[in-house]
């Protein structure tokens, strides 16, 4: 990431970031519901969290590692 420099690294690893939780959000809801629109509301919900917004905007970038848990736990409930 730090290859492109660090406003454009940073840029880069936000949106692998959010892709990451959008994939492991959706995968996490599949093994509850069936229902693709609840999926994808449990997964609009997991990305576009707003405290978590309040923490990113102020510069915490340690609250990326938000996106992996749904991930996390996919594989540990797999």
């Amino acid at each position: 990431v730090l290859l492109f420099g660090t406003q454009l690294g940073i840029g880069i690893s936000i949106v692998l970031y959010i892709l990451t939780g959008y994939i492991g959000s959706m995968l996490l809801a599949s093994m509850f519901w069936k229902n693709n629109a609840i999926k994808n509301i449990f997964t609009i919900l997991v990305v576009f969290n707003l405290p978590l917004f309040f923490h990113l905007s102020a510069g915490h970038i340690i609250f990326y590692t938000y996106y992996l848990i749904p991930l996390i736990l996919y594989y540990f409930r797999k």
